[in-house]
């Protein structure tokens, strides 16, 4: 991964998939669950929604290439 673009070092997000890695099957092993889970929330609603949005514009964009006869 390219870290020269992100807005956390390489260092963080190691520590960040060791936390992650260290919760995926006790979640509530955590300090502070309502902050925890409020952000995992906020991530996985993010990503789905520009996951979405991607494949909308990438569907939208083979329409134009192929129309329809």
């Amino acid at each position: 991964m390219d870290f020269s673009e992100q807005i956390f070092s390489a260092e963080e997000w190691e520590a960040c998939l060791k936390v992650l890695h260290a919760l995926k099957d006790q979640p509530f092993r955590n300090p502070d669950n309502k902050t925890f889970s409020g952000l995992i929330t906020k991530i996985h609603k993010n990503a789905k929604k520009q996951n979405r949005h991607e494949m909308y514009s990438e569907m939208k964009f083979e329409s134009r290439l192929s129309p329809n006869l």
